[in-house]
């Protein structure tokens, strides 16, 4: 207890889904392995202990972006509740069509 306040903890399970006695090449991406049909009859339950699968924003398959992704939407978010957004008197509308650029 830190200041009287509960700290949570996080235990991660590195090498969950790394295991060669239930995957054929572990080390190698392959996320077809994890069909049930293809999986030797094996679901992948995402419950302990039969924890078989990895999901894609855990290890070494997460998103390099993810940090840049969430700052990117909290910011436009703060933009977007911060300011009152109407359309210049001189518009009737906005063209938000595509062109090709030069």
């Amino acid at each position: 207890m830190v200041a009287a306040v509960d700290i949570h903890q996080m235990h991660l399970q590195r090498w969950l889904g790394q295991n060669p006695k239930v995957w054929e090449e572990p080390g190698k991406f392959k996320p077809e392995r994890h069909l049930q049909h293809r999986n030797k009859g094996k679901e992948a339950v995402l419950a302990e202990p039969d924890l078989l699968l990895l999901t894609f924003s855990r290890g070494k398959s997460g998103c390099p972006g993810v940090v840049l992704g969430n700052s990117m939407t909290t910011m436009f978010a703060r933009l977007l509740q911060g300011f009152d957004w109407s359309i210049p008197a001189n518009l009737a509308s906005i063209d938000l069509s595509q062109e090709k650029g030069e």
